[in-house]
Parts: C-alpha cells; sequence; structure tokens
C-alpha cells in the first residue's frame, strides 16, 4: 500500500497547512483498482495510519526547524 499512499498523498489539501489525505480520495482509489470492500478496508486503515504518522512527524520536524531558525 506504499505506493498508494505516494500516489494519494498529491490528493492532500495543504492551503490551510498539512491535511489529511481525503477519505473520499481512498474511495476512488479502491474503485478505480475494484479492490474488494476488505481490501478496501484494510487501505482506508493503512493509508490513514500512515498519513497519520507522516503529519506527525513532519509537524515535528518543522517545529524544530522554526525553534532553530529563531535561535
Amino acid at each position: 500500500f506504499y505506493k498508494a499512499y505516494i500516489r494519494l498523498s498529491s490528493d492532500r489539501n495543504t492551503s490551510m497547512g498539512l491535511e489529511a489525505i481525503p477519505w473520499s480520495s481512498m474511495y476512488r482509489y479502491s474503485k478505480h483498482y475494484k479492490l474488494s470492500k476488505n481490501t478496501s478496508e484494510f487501505l482506508f486503515e493503512a493509508i490513514s495510519r500512515m498519513d497519520r504518522s507522516y503529519i506527525e512527524k513532519k509537524t515535528e520536524y518543522d517545529e524544530l526547524k522554526l525553534k532553530r531558525k529563531n535561535k
């Protein structure tokens, strides 16, 4: 599902900062690739977890970078 995550990352809204990948994008992806219901549910969970982790790490990195810049 890593390739799906990379592809879907471009669907996120960044106009108000870093936001999660929309559920609707994951849904369209699963329909496009004709994934079964179980596989689709697993995809949603896996992508959501990867995305939360990425957003947390990116936020930590940005905060650290800002602190270093302001020293």
